[in-house]
């Protein structure tokens, strides 16, 4: 997450001797670290259904002039599809907190950014009827840092960094490859999901 990162510095000419075998440029992605003085936040971010408009219209061949009907594919007519909304919501609570455990000598970060992710994506079915299917997705980002001084010109640190992810429920948009069910009399298109 961006809330681990202080600052990116990018060089692409003029490297020091210490990236000397670099050819294209170098990119430092530089970690928060604690201070001399305490400081901390609490955040969230949040994005729903409710707050976003409405899908982007689609063109698609119309499904009811299909070849199973007696009509050449290639004659099928244009039609425009207006998606429907699933209900979804993405929510990313995290606070962070640094300062000093020793006065100019040792430093504290600690920071955690969980990421829950709930989408409820419902499909109309013929044969069955609209269903739900339940998905969740949540990954955990927890970072922790120490910042030592052992002398004027040594200086040592450890960083900790946990990241756990836990899914539960139908996985249907961002899978491995798309499921398909065979239903009579059913023509529908879901993100991965094609049933037939």
């Amino acid at each position: 997450p961006m809330e681990f990162i202080q600052e990116v510095v990018v060089k692409s000419s003029g490297f020091e001797a210490e990236h000397g075998g670099a050819l294209g440029g170098v990119i430092n992605v530089i970690q928060k670290r604690g201070s001399n003085s305490w400081h901390g936040s609490i955040f969230t971010y949040y994005e729903g259904d409710a707050l976003d408009s409405a899908p982007n219209r689609t063109l698609r061949r119309d499904p009811t002039t299909s070849a199973s009907l007696g009509v050449p594919y290639v004659d099928q007519t244009a039609q425009y599809v207006q998606p429907k909304k699933d209900h979804y919501r993405f929510w990313t609570p995290g606070f962070e907190a640094g300062g000093d455990l020793v006065k100019d000598r040792l430093w504290l970060f600690l920071s955690t950014v969980p990421s829950l992710d709930r989408r409820e994506p419902t499909v109309n079915m013929t044969a069955v009827g609209p269903r739900t299917f339940l998905e969740s997705n949540d990954p955990y980002y927890s970072l922790a840092r120490l910042d030592l001084r052992a002398s004027n010109k040594v200086r040592l640190f450890g960083s900790w960094q946990y990241n756990y992810e836990k899914g539960r429920g139908a996985n249907f948009a961002g899978g491995a490859g798309p499921l398909t069910l065979t239903l009579p009399n059913a023509d529908y298109a879901w993100g991965g999901l094609n049933t037939t």
